[in-house]
């Protein structure tokens, strides 16, 4: 704990600490915070390249909550605090913050499962319906494509309401990923297409297995509803290994999304084999072909789940890559910086730059690369760590944690313990708050302005 004069003085003699930039990371807190310390605390870490939140309930918070990355006003904050903050809490306690984290990175996690679906979907409607134009003559109906179209858009909005995992760290986008995971689905799905149509038109694989009928013109009616029905069942399965990150039967859905599939699954299977519209060249193809098509679409649908596996690896790989370079391109920086007689070798130097005061050493982008996002990720939890390390074995963090796991508590009586994770949360922070309250009503506390300053702590955290 500082006290904010060496804001403008320097790290103190003996402290350890051979910048302001990391004296300001690793410290506790400050006292004695006017507005315009807070400010400048959020500012430096920013400058450090950090994603910065910020509580506040005052009007002398108002400036910083702006300045944050992301400004949270507190129950009861007043009217400036809350027309500077992104968010306002309606709740007691801080608790609701992390409810407000685990949501928004639960909606990114559906919105990337929707894209990295949608891309691929399109993909393999381009790539492989291309293919068998041009090189089978193979004139499928653009209606069909309309139904298609109206039956995934149908199931694909029900992936808002999906059941899904938040993410342990910050997300942020990665279209390289998704386009990764987008083209090689895509293009396997296209595949399967493409190889259907050759085994049913150029050979005698399910004339000589099953005794189905032989198509001599590729653009037959039943061959129209065949197709048909493969593209739409395997293209609408896609989504459940999209949005699992191990196998994707081992992950449940949300009842709302498999009710979806299965509906528009059913309807895609009665008009594949009943349907007999002239209007657009299809016929029925019965319930032989429709049955060969399902199973045809299960045994492709198996080898999906371990090319997501292989790309995740080939993603994660490269990120270790870039992550190294970055690492190494920082240290070697340091170390000239430090042959050059300034910082210490892994350290921020500041540097005076006239209005605004930014480290020697700072990446290019923020949050550019997921590899950068890992960094700094790593970086924040070396320095936080250490803090919090002396609190993981004691009674109160072992009761926390059996409450979190689901595990029974028992008294000495024998009497079974059960308690919500989030109401001991709130149970924390409403006890937090009236500790606050209580010392700030002592006599002996000093007043605001005996000691000149504002004593709240600017609660300024990396994320």
């Amino acid at each position: 704990m500082f006290n904010t004069k060496v804001l403008k003085s320097g790290p103190p003699a003996n402290s350890g600490y051979s910048s302001i930039d990391q004296m300001v990371l690793e410290a506790d807190g400050f006292a004695g915070v006017y507005p315009e310390h807070k400010f400048e605390i959020v500012e430096l870490l920013q400058n450090m390249g950090h994603m910065t939140a910020m509580t506040g309930d005052g009007v002398n918070d108002a400036p910083a909550l702006a300045k944050a990355n992301v400004g949270i006003a507190v129950a009861d904050a007043s009217d400036a605090a809350r027309s500077a903050a992104d968010i306002v809490l309606t709740e007691p306690g801080l608790s609701v913050i992390i409810e407000a984290i685990t949501g928004s990175r639960q909606i990114f996690q559906r919105m990337r499962n929707y894209a990295i679906y949608t891309c691929s979907v399109t993909i393999r409607v381009v790539v492989g319906f291309a293919v068998l134009v041009f090189a089978f003559k193979f004139d499928f109906p653009p209606f069909l494509i309309l139904i298609l179209a109206i039956l995934n858009d149908g199931t694909i909005m029900t992936i808002s309401k999906d059941r899904v995992s938040p993410s342990k760290h910050p997300n942020h986008w990665n279209l390289i990923e998704i386009f990764t995971y987008a083209i090689v689905y895509g293009i396997y799905l296209a595949i399967s297409t493409i190889v259907f149509f050759v085994l049913i038109t150029k050979t005698d694989l399910f004339q000589r297995l099953f005794g189905m009928e032989t198509f001599t013109d590729n653009n037959d009616w039943r061959l129209h509803s065949i197709i048909y029905l493969q593209v739409s069942t395997i293209s609408q399965a896609l989504i459940f290994v999209t949005r699992s990150h191990s196998f994707s039967y081992l992950e449940r859905p949300s009842i709302i999304l498999g009710a979806a599939f299965i509906i528009a699954q059913m309807v895609a299977t009665f008009i594949a084999v009943y349907a007999n519209w002239g209007f657009t060249h299809i016929l029925g193809c019965g319930w032989h072909w429709a049955g060969i098509t399902w199973v045809y679409n299960m045994i492709w649908y198996v080898p999906l789940d371990f090319i997501k596996f292989g790309i995740r690896f080939c993603v994660d790989r490269v990120v270790a890559r870039q992550t190294a370079r970055n690492l190494a391109a920082a240290e070697k920086e340091a170390a000239k910086y430090a042959a050059e007689g300034g910082a210490h070798a892994g350290e921020y130097e500041p540097v005076s730059t006239g209005a605004q005061r930014v480290p020697s050493y700072q990446p290019a982008t923020r949050r550019s690369s997921l590899g950068s996002a890992i960094e700094r990720t790593a970086t924040m939890q070396s320095y936080y760590t250490p803090h919090f390390a002396q609190y993981r074995s004691s009674p109160m963090h072992i009761f926390a944690n059996k409450v979190r796991q689901g595990k029974a508590l028992f008294t000495s009586k024998g009497k079974r313990l059960a308690m919500d994770e989030n109401e001991l949360r709130r149970f924390h922070s409403v006890q937090t708050i009236e500790a606050s309250r209580t010392l700030t009503r002592k006599p002996n506390a000093p007043s605001t302005s005996q000691a000149g300053g504002d004593y709240n702590l600017a609660r300024t955290t990396s994320v």
